[in-house]
Formats: structure tokens, sequence, C-alpha cells
């Protein structure tokens, strides 16, 4: 009997130190449910942004055109921003021991191989590197130089001397960021030239020759776009000039530029770096340059393999410097899905000196294309992304770049470019609109015009061309 009643007394108490744990498991039970509640539609939500991104098919064919495709449309450029923010703030953040070594020897070797004068000879050759005269004559000058692989030595008259000036550097210091920059290049030649900090292999008459193209760009591109621009600086530019072919395909690789393969340079948003291949000794062809002395009875594609001879750095600088300013200015967002003819025509808008004049072998090509009615639709070309560059080869590539330069420049004249520019206002505040149906009618609506008519516009021109 007095074992039953202890019996019956252990049940509550085993009950009760049995009930807390009973309750955590619900607890943890329900926090599980709540979880894949979460879990999943982020799921869901990431994998519709990317079939929209990408149009995957055949899931997007189902969702185009529906609330799905305009609110993804909306989220991505939000993300994207976000995106490249946190890439900076983790380039910027401090330098590791190892990395802070790396970085005092490239800031040593910046320091040597940087010149402090410039001399021009009586002869016409003008020479950059560190002029030191001789305690002993007063008449004798040496100049230490770095010709790009060594140092050397030159020495000098007085009588040589032109004249000789005093080169000054900013006093701005390279952060985090650059010296990461630096850092990933550790072999190549590095110099400063506020903005640009350069890597290559080449010697500093090259990089001052390309700082100075890329300055003037910059200074015509502020007065061209001025109402456009968010910001009149543009910030530290990274700058990789390669010397061979085998170099700037290797580091396209490594960006997963793969669309750019024919290409001589690009421009990475994320980073805002222009990496440049210097093709002036080489055949190598550029899809998008052509060469106006090429005689007008040509084939395109013989046109394309003259003009790929004769395409020079000027050219291909002008091209990448001006997507980097549209970026770094607010012309244009940071975003890569934008309209093909958008992002392109203005680069090649700026290729030329002034901007306004006119691409002749461009509009030879066009001229024959039309004749030939082989012309990409324009509402087509309006609709096509930069990320859908992959797309075009061949002579539709030649078409589609010639095509958006002819288009871009149209806008860009005087009657046109204040409208022209409310829509690039427009779109830029809602960049979710790029290369849908919207920003064709946002186009022609704020040109107060119809498609039929801009394209009627733009074959006259074509027509008319010299």
């Amino acid at each position: 009997m007095a074992e039953e009643e202890r019996g019956q007394r252990e049940e509550p108490i085993q009950e009760a130190q049995e009930r807390p744990v009973a309750k955590g498991r619900k607890r943890l039970k329900v926090l599980l449910q709540l979880l894949h509640l979460i879990i999943l539609p982020l799921l869901l939500l990431i994998y519709l942004l990317y079939v929209v991104e990408k149009r995957q098919a055949p899931v997007y064919h189902l969702i185009a055109g529906t609330p799905v495709e305009t609110f993804c449309l909306k989220l991505t450029p939000l993300i994207w921003q976000q995106k490249n923010f946190f890439e900076r703030q983790a380039l910027n953040s401090m330098l590791l021991p190892e990395e802070r070594q790396g970085a005092k020897h490239i800031l040593r070797k910046m320091a040597v191989i940087r010149p402090s004068h410039s001399v021009f000879l009586k002869n016409g050759e003008k020479l950059f590197g560190k002029l030191r005269d001789n305690r002993k004559k007063e008449s004798v000058f040496y100049l230490h130089y770095y010709n790009g692989n060594y140092l050397r030595i030159r020495k000098l008259r007085l009588e040589e001397i032109a004249w000789r000036k005093v080169i000054v550097y900013p006093l701005e210091e390279l952060d985090c960021r650059d010296l990461r920059f630096l850092l990933s290049y550790k072999d190549y030649n590095h110099f400063y030239l506020h903005p640009y900090i350069f890597v290559t292999r080449d010697r500093f008459a090259k990089v001052l020759e390309l700082h100075q193209t890329l300055s003037s760009l910059a200074d015509e591109f502020k007065k061209e776009f001025g109402p456009l621009l968010r910001s009149r600086e543009v910030g530290k530019i990274h700058v990789c000039c390669f010397p061979s072919e085998a170099e700037f395909l290797e580091q396209a690789a490594k960006l997963n530029a793969y669309a750019l393969i024919n290409s001589v340079g690009f421009f990475q948003k994320s980073d805002n770096r222009l990496f440049l291949y210097d093709n002036s000794q080489t055949n190598r062809k550029h899809l998008h340059i052509f060469d106006p002395e090429t005689p007008a009875g040509d084939s395109p594609e013989a046109r394309l393999t003259h003009g790929a001879v004769s395409v020079n750095m000027n050219v291909i600088t002008r091209h990448e410097g001006a997507h980097q300013l549209a970026t770094a200015l607010g012309v244009l967002p940071a975003y890569e899905k934008i309209p093909f003819w958008l992002e392109e025509g203005l680069a090649q808008y700026c290729e030329r000196i002034p901007f306004q004049q006119p691409h002749p072998a461009k509009l030879a090509l066009l001229r024959r294309a039309l004749e030939a009615k082989q012309l990409i639709p324009w509402k087509e070309l309006l609709t096509t992304s930069s990320v859908d560059r992959m797309k075009l080869t061949g002579t539709r590539a030649q078409l589609a770049y010639a095509q958006s330069w002819l288009l871009f420049s149209h806008l860009m004249r005087r009657s046109r470019k204040p409208q022209f520019f409310k829509y690039l206002i427009s779109q830029r505040e809602n960049p979710q609109l790029y290369c849908a149906e919207e920003s064709v009618i946002s186009l022609v609506n704020t040109l107060n015009t119809t498609l039929e008519v801009l394209e009627r516009q733009l074959h006259q021109r074509i027509r008319n061309a010299e």
C-alpha cells in the first residue's frame, strides 16, 4: 500500500519534469516550421530573379509580361546596388600583414620609377626621369629614367636642353582598395596620375599619353552631358593596360567577360576599372571600330579586317573611358542590364573628336544594309539588353553597333537633345524599365513622336549621308 502511494506521488513529479521538455520541443518545431515558411519563398524569389535576369526558358515565358516579372525587374537593380556596395566595403577593409608588406614594396618601386622632371631637347625628343645636376660641371646633367624594364642614366649637356619642367604629383594617398588593386598586378609597373592609377608594362611616356587622352575625354564629356551629371568628381579610377593578347584574354576570363574575346578593351562597373589591350602592333579584329579610309566598295567583312589593322589606342581608350565616365558621373546607372543601343551608342559617340563628327564607315555599312533590307528592326534593337551582346555575332554585331551609334547621335542633335536628356533622367530613376516595352513607349512619348516616324528619320539620315 505504501509502495502504491509512493508510486502515485512519483508520477506527477515525472510529468512535471517532462512538461518543460515537451514545451521546448514544441517551440522548436514551430520555429523550424516558420523557418521553412521564410526560406522557401526566399528561394523561390531568388529563382525567379535568376529566371527574369537570364530570361531562362521555359519558366520565363510563363511569367513574361506579368506582375511577377515587373516586381523582379524593380528588385534586381536594388540588389545589384547593394552587391556593389558590400564589394567596395570589402576592398576598403584593413590590409592583412602580408598585404601591407607587399604594398610597401610596391610603393617603394613607384617612388623609384616615377620621374620628377620632363625634359624637352632641342632635337624634338621628350624625356622623363629624375634630373640631377653635375656639381663639378654646371653645364652637365644626368637623367635617371626607367625604360619599362630597367633603370638607365643618360648624360645631357645644357646646350641640348630646350626646356625642363618639374612634374607635380597629387598629395592624395592611396587607400586600401587602391593598394589591393596594385597587389593584384604586383609584377607590373604602377603609376598614379590623378585620378587614374595605371598598371602597365610600359614606360611613363606611354602612360602620360593615356592619361592625357582620358583627361581630355573627361573634360569633353562633362561639357556635353553637364545637365545629367550627379557629380563632377569621378573618384580614383583603376586602369590596366596589357601589352599582349594572352594577358588580356586571361584577365577577361577571370572576370567572366567571355563576350569580349573579339574586343580590345572593357570596363568593369563594379570596381570602376578599365582594361585595355594595346593591339597597335597586331592585326587583331575589333568588332565595333571601322576604318573610314577603307574603300567604300569593300564588303563589311573586308572593311572590318582593314579597320582592325589601323585601330589605335586613342579610339579604344576614348570608347572604354566613355563607359567609365557614364557610370561614374551618373549618366547611366551602375547596372548590367541596360539597353545595348544606349550603352554602346554613347561610347561610340564619344570616340570621335568632336563628339558629333560622323562615322563614314558606319554610315556606308548602314546604307548597304538598308538597301538590302538587312537592318536590325529598330524595336528589336531598342529592347536588346547589354547582357545579350553574346547573341550578336558577325555582320549582325557590326550592324548593332552601327545602328546604336546612329540612333544615339541622332538623339543628341540640338533640336532633340533636351527631350532626350529628359528621357535619360526618367529612365535613370527607374532602371527596372530598361529594355522593357515601357522604355520604348517612354522614349517616343518624351520625343513627342512615334517609332515609325523615328525610323523614317533614321533611314533618311542614312540615305543622305555622303
